[in-house]
């Protein structure tokens, strides 16, 4: 006999074969429920998968779906109409099955993305299958196609970002020992330099040379300008300097960006992570730092380890130093209104950058006349994808740079709704959509005019007193117990080296480039297939932190 809901008029019309469920009159399985479930499901079901399971409805096939599904492979059970959500509840649903219960089931987006993140990160999944299971999928069909493409780039992130640690994590990790021993002044001090709720954001891009007029302008207005270092080579060609300079790249190559030099009054915010050379040509007074969480465990974890970040905040991982630097401003130093110059992520050749800038560079070195080069054969070998501009138009575009605005405007949104009022704004309509909005350069001067809204707050910042440089041997607490920290993780690394049949827990950025981690580093075949790695990577990070604790001078000139 059918049973209705009145509220929703769902009907359940259980028969010998499975029960028939219908929504406001729409019947949404067929008879025989389970065939028709399994008859969905590729077969055989791939390995190392997330099967995302559209409206399963009452999960009628799941018990015979888990017979054959592979141990590597999970299930995420999606349903985003709330009347179908509660047959969960109901005395035939099959998700009270024992083999049911450790998957997750989920009723809107964000739970399903949530999900998906902490499945793909722990197991190390590499592909979404998704799977309509019944005619409830059709009910949000845009919804669940949506959701789809969305946890195909969470898989595709992830991925990307375990190549990057590979590739750069054994950098990463010894540039932050080697930054750790450097004094510094606290983040939070830098409010002097950004006293006022408005800010101009600089990086590379080819439209920087265009505006650079109105940066112009804007900074002899009192308007603080907070350049990317990759921006800083035009800053210098025009004359214009910058009050906080925001570096993030590991590389040795980015300390050109600061040539020629001319940031003897200039501030740096940098991540942990840059080379040395770029944070040590700064006195600690115009240097601080903070640290993006690139790997889990290790220096982020509760271990003691993690003391070597005393005193240095947290920033979340966003991929590259635009969205890093616009968080701090907004987070930190308190910017509401933020104008992007040259962060537009997209590129017509033969420009790819500003004049003078590091990318431009390389493109006027490798013209060649005689062989009818542009010196942009790098970028055109660069994969393609299809962006959307800022004016809606749909064009081919570099897909690196499409990931990187994505990034950008996840990290705007979150932060508008993080902070009521944030307004960022851009000016050029030929980049990518970052969240910023377009406005012209006569509503930016508007916009960005000298700020009347803290008066009292901004006076109160300038009347602070200047901080007085402690001498060389009187270093602050934080910088002590950083350097307490390297001088116990020496010693660990030695004792893991000596020992190699058990695997410290807290020096998990030794196995950070080896195959397979940290998936199955809890696996003692593993460790015995990697044992010579395991004691190479050791013995290099040995040696590393050795040379920097037995530096003759760890500080900078002031």
């Amino acid at each position: 006999m059918a049973t209705a809901d009145r509220d929703q008029d769902l009907q359940l019309d259980p028969t010998p074969s499975g029960v028939v469920i219908s929504l406001g009159g729409r019947r949404l399985n067929s008879r025989d429920a389970a065939s028709s479930f399994l008859r969905r499901f590729p077969d055989p079901l791939p390995e190392q998968a997330l099967v995302v399971v559209f409206s399963p409805l009452l999960g009628e096939g799941l018990p015979q779906l888990l017979e054959r599904l592979p141990p590597t492979t999970v299930l995420l059970l999606v349903e985003f109409e709330q009347a179908l959500f509660t047959l969960g509840k109901h005395r035939l649903s099959k998700f009270t099955h024992r083999g049911c219960l450790q998957f997750p089931r989920v009723s809107t987006p964000e739970e399903a993305l949530r999900e998906a993140q902490r499945l793909v990160e722990g197991r190390g999944l590499r592909r979404i299958v998704g799977v309509h299971a019944t005619g409830g999928s059709r009910l949000h069909a845009g919804a669940y196609a949506r959701l789809e493409e969305a946890l195909r780039e969470v898989v595709q992130r992830f991925w990307s970002n375990r190549g990057t640690q590979i590739r750069l994590g054994r950098r990463w990790v010894t540039n932050l020992l080697a930054n750790a021993c450097l004094d510094q002044t606290p983040l939070h001090d830098l409010t002097r330099s950004v006293p006022s709720s408005r800010a101009v954001l600089l990086g590379a891009g080819c439209d920087l040379e265009n505006r650079l007029e109105v940066v112009r302008t804007l900074h002899d207005r009192g308007v603080p300008l907070v350049a990317l270092d990759t921006a800083l080579p035009a800053l210098a060609e025009a004359g214009i300097e910058p009050a906080l300079i925001v570096a993030m790249d590991g590389q040795l190559a980015n300390a050109l960006d600061l040539l020629p030099w001319r940031w003897n009054r200039v501030k740096l915010i940098a991540d942990l992570t840059v080379h040395p050379a770029i944070p040590r040509r700064f006195p600690p007074a115009q240097r601080s730092f903070f640290a993006s969480r690139f790997a889990e465990g290790s220096f982020f974890s509760s271990d003691s380890t993690s003391q070597v970040l005393e005193g240095i905040p947290l920033a979340h991982p966003r991929g590259s130093v635009a969205p890093a630097a616009m968080e701090l401003l907004v987070r930190t130093l308190g910017v509401r209104t933020l104008l992007a110059v040259g962060i537009d992520f997209h590129y017509r050749l033969p420009r790819t950058h500003a004049r003078l800038t590091a990318g431009d560079r390389l493109m006027r070195k490798n013209m060649t006349r005689l062989l009818r080069r542009d010196g942009n054969h790098e970028y055109v070998l660069r994969p393609r994808k299809e962006v959307l501009l800022r004016t809606g138009e749909r064009i081919r575009g570099d897909a690196i740079l499409a990931d990187q605005a994505l990034q950008m405007r996840h990290a705007t949104a979150e932060l508008q709704r993080e902070v009521p009022g944030l307004a960022v704004l851009c000016l050029n309509d030929q980049g990518l959509d970052t969240g910023a909005r377009l406005v012209s350069a006569r509503e930016a001067l508007e916009q960005l005019a000298p700020d009347r809204s803290r008066p009292a707050a901004n006076q109160a910042v300038q009347n602070q007193p200047k901080r007085t440089l402690q001498p060389p041997e009187r270093l602050d607490r934080a910088l002590q117990i950083r350097r307490a920290a390297l001088e116990e993780l020496l010693l660990r690394l030695r004792r893991q080296e000596e020992h190699l049949d058990f695997l410290d827990s807290g020096l998990a950025f030794v196995l950070l480039d080896l195959p397979q981690w940290p998936l199955l580093t809890t696996r003692r075949d593993w460790a015995e297939l990697h044992r010579g790695g395991i004691l190479r990577s050791t013995r290099d990070y040995r040696r590393r932190l050795e040379r920097i604790l037995s530096a003759p001078s760890l500080r900078s000139p002031s």
